[in-house]
């Protein structure tokens, strides 16, 4: 019965894209893309545990694996979307890129704090794995790092700039950016323990491979479905009077982007699994701003002014409160996921405000 309603929403689907009916369009792709992205995740899942099981990867290294997949398509939108606004000259477009990126990151965190709230339970806390303590938390330094140094150079170009110049991240730091994460995978992967002591035959890897790819494809139809119906909506000005419209922009496509690592890290806590989520979630901070941001800032131009250099800057100030967060006990408690959410609520409804 549920494929059958499946296939009856896709069906509807494609006839309101034929049909260009936009309201139908914009309907369609938040109930099939929805769809698409929360139930095929429990596939995914399966898939990267019998891998993971298979050939001695932690669950933990899986969960950074799988959000390094999940962002392609993010990567590919941001990257059209910003080499179209820099062929036709449209500043605005780019802006919506950028913070569309960088916004993503703010609902990841926000979503890390339900995670934890979520995975606490009955004991409380939950214990960070090894694996973030010994390599995630030394990229989560340089991330912040790093934007902290390019919200700094922004800001001291326009003071001490003379006349009307725009200015851009340097491609020298975008590509710097993209060699640190390269980096951490390269040394992320040494020498990680196995989580369970499995034997090969035990696993079928034909099933766990299908699994994975039947999860990815549900994941990345969903996330082209659902950003496809909130650019129908910008289009149509539909958050004309609800504040700055590059702002709202910006946050609506990031919480769409963002969509599927919600699915992945909220169905593996709700399922007990720790580490995997965490390690969705955590990977999933440096890789947008160091690995996507800084690759598209290699070949396109990304600008610096007053929108992108507030969301560098409290990007970096979140990142930073997070890791302060884990590095006082080795732990995360139910108190430090609500402090989680609530600052990145606030740094939200100060840009949606429009207090810049």
């Amino acid at each position: 019965m549920e494929l059958s309603i499946v296939v009856a929403l896709a069906g509807l689907y494609v006839h309101s894209l034929l049909t260009h009916n936009v309201p139908l369009i914009v309907c369609m792709s938040f109930i099939l893309g929805g769809w698409l992205v929360f139930r095929p995740v429990e596939e995914a899942i399966r898939g990267i545990e019998g891998i993971c099981a298979a050939y001695g990867i932690s669950t933990y290294m899986g969960g950074v694996l799988i959000s390094l997949a999940s962002n392609t398509p993010e990567a590919a939108i941001l990257g059209f979307t910003l080499w179209r606004g820099y062929v036709s000259g449209n500043i605005e477009f780019m802006e919506v890129a950028v913070l569309t990126v960088l916004s993503t990151i703010g609902f990841n965190i926000l979503l890390l704090g339900l995670v934890i709230v979520v995975a606490a339970g009955k004991k409380n806390f939950i214990e960070v794995p090894p694996e973030a303590l010994e390599k995630e938390l030394e990229l989560v330094r340089f991330t912040v790092a790093a934007l902290m140094a390019i919200f700094a150079l922004g800001v001291i170009d326009v003071i001490f700039s003379s006349g009307q110049r725009t200015f851009y991240i340097p491609k020298e730091a975008a590509v710097l950016m993209v060699a640190a994460y390269i980096a951490y995978l390269i040394f992320a992967g040494r020498g990680v323990p196995p989580t369970e002591e499995v034997a090969k035959e035990e696993v079928d890897i034909r099933k766990s491979v299908i699994s994975l790819i039947v999860g990815f494809t549900g994941l990345f139809i969903g996330a082209h479905i659902l950003v496809h119906g909130v650019e129908m909506i910008l289009t149509k000005e539909a958050v004309a009077g609800f504040g700055d419209p590059i702002i709202m922009s910006g946050l609506i496509l990031g919480l769409m982007s963002a969509v599927p690592e919600h699915a992945v890290a909220l169905v593996g806590a709700m399922k007990g699994q720790i580490d995997f989520p965490l390690g969705n979630l955590l990977g999933s901070l440096s890789q947008v701003v160091l690995l996507i941001l800084g690759g598209v800032a290699i070949v396109v131009p990304i600008i610096l002014d007053k929108y992108v250099l507030f969301q560098i800057l409290i990007t970096a100030i979140c990142i930073w409160f997070l890791k302060r967060s884990i590095l006082d006990d080795e732990k995360l408690d139910s108190f430090e996921g609500v402090m989680i959410m609530l600052i990145q609520v606030f740094v939200f409804t100060l840009l949606v405000r429009g207090l810049i």
